[in-house]
């Protein structure tokens, strides 16, 4: 999975630069992600802007990105489209995750 880490600030910006994320690239997401998220970042903004599909392993790795936050700091998503969004809405993880539209948005939010 390619991915594109960049700082805003304060705020650390991982954009997923992949269609799809799902099962088969649910391992290399954690193997990159994941030391981001145990450094001492204190807000992580994950945009989605580039990935059309979503799968139960896709969801279950951003779920794994949150625990491993263990409530210190920010974990927020952006720039979800609509089919990843339904699936968020779906299995009422929207209640869980903080959203924004635009990473420039989340960034504004979070700072």
């Amino acid at each position: 999975m390619k991915i594109e880490a960049n700082k805003a600030g304060k705020i650390l910006v991982i954009k997923i630069r992949e269609a799809r994320f799902g099962a088969d690239s649910v391992d290399s997401f954690s193997q990159q992600v994941l030391p981001f998220i145990r450094e001492e970042n204190p807000a992580i903004l994950l945009d989605l802007s580039e990935v059309n599909f979503l799968d139960s392993s896709g969801l279950a790795a951003l779920i794994s990105c949150l625990k491993a936050r263990n409530g210190t700091g920010h974990l927020a998503l952006c720039g979800a489209r609509a089919s990843v969004a339904s699936l968020f809405r779906l299995t009422r993880m929207d209640r869980v995750f903080r959203f924004f539209p635009t990473s420039e948005e989340g960034v504004a939010a979070l700072s």
